[in-house]
């Protein structure tokens, strides 16, 4: 999705708390309706349903990049399931290594 930034002359999205939430919130709004041009909702389905959908593609990405990484690393075994969809599953060879490595950063989960 691409970066949308303040519209011209509207110092309005810099405001904030200084932590960029608010810009990004409302970049997030901006590209939801410049996606669904002829979009309306209230406050609640905006932040609920808008906004979750940005999220959910924000994070899709993310996802994407890390299984690519554990792919990579063996860590994890994609296996192609039809068209373009992929499961993924942990490699059983790696399980001794991984619970080392996890157990070694503190994390025992």
């Amino acid at each position: 999705m691409p970066c949308i930034g303040p519209v011209a002359g509207d110092r309005r999205l810099k405001a904030g708390d200084g932590t960029g939430n608010q810009s990004e919130t409302a970049q997030a709004i901006l590209a939801y309706l410049l996606e669904h041009p002829a979009a309306e909702d209230t406050l609640e389905g905006i932040a609920e349903w808008w906004l979750l959908q940005h999220n959910i593609k924000r994070q899709t990405d993310e996802v994407k990049t890390a299984l690519a990484a554990l792919v990579a690393s063996g860590l994890v075994i994609e296996r192609p399931v039809g068209g373009t969809a992929s499961l993924y599953r942990l490699n059983w060879d790696k399980l001794d290594g991984l619970r080392a490595l996890r157990h070694a950063s503190g994390n025992s989960n």
